[in-house]
């Protein structure tokens, strides 16, 4: 009687080199689906820590008469939203996942839209009775509340551009765009077009023509504001 046997032979080196190969073919394609994945979900979380600070807002707003914080905390309206301490320490929610704002020594990575910070009368003396009501602001649907500023731009809690210069600027730390938060509680992602933007050189850096300021100007200023 005779038995088979099955012979075994071990694989060449060129068949470990293209076995590798094939390996580091398949990394290559799937790295940059899963680094757009990673992306999406920091810009995720980082919509859900605006939203938070909306919420923080919320609570201010019942709190005081549906009155804005105003020039009475300062500039820092973090501040009187609570979500900072007197120590400078800030609360997690200000800080996007995709920023390097700690690193940096920042108080956070986001500001908020200077025109409905703003109180004309600080110099007048009842400062906490002048401050606009939420109700004055008359298109909240279109009108920004907090933003994500590029983090070297950081100076203090507040955002603002004019027409052909970004006075503060703007983040493009989520693939070319940024997180953007409306007054009437919404949060909506912003792809820039132009190359210039969220690339911080200097505060009231000339920018005309740029059509992403102009989109953020028209979302920030008057004539979305009526002053009481």
């Amino acid at each position: 009687m005779s038995m088979s046997r099955t012979s075994r032979r071990a694989f060449t080196l060129i068949e470990l080199l293209v076995v590798v190969a094939i390996i580091a073919i398949l990394v290559s394609i799937l790295m940059p689906s899963l680094g757009k994945a990673r992306e999406l979900a920091k810009s995720a979380s980082c919509m859900m820590q605006m939203r938070n600070q909306m919420l923080a807002m919320t609570m201010y707003l019942e709190d005081n008469n549906q009155r804005w914080p105003g020039w009475d905390y300062g500039w820092q309206p973090f501040y009187g939203l609570g979500l900072r301490k007197a120590d400078g320490e800030s609360d997690p929610v200000l800080y996007c996942p995709s920023g390097i704002a700690k690193r940096l020594g920042k108080f956070g990575s986001y500001s908020a839209n200077v025109y409905i910070w703003w109180n004309y009368n600080i110099m007048e003396g009842d400062v906490m009775a002048r401050r606009a009501f939420a109700s004055s602001i008359a298109r909240p649907r279109e009108t920004l509340l907090f933003v994500e500023e590029d983090e070297q731009s950081l100076d203090n809690e507040h955002f603002a551009v004019n027409r052909a210069d970004w006075w503060n600027m703007i983040s493009n730390r989520h693939g070319r765009g940024a997180n953007m938060s409306f007054v009437d509680l919404h949060v909506e992602y912003w792809k820039w077009e132009w190359p210039s933007t969220g690339v911080f050189v200097k505060h009231n850096q000339d920018d005309p023509g740029n059509p992403d300021l102009g989109r953020v100007y028209r979302a920030q200023c008057p004539p979305f504001m009526t002053w009481p």
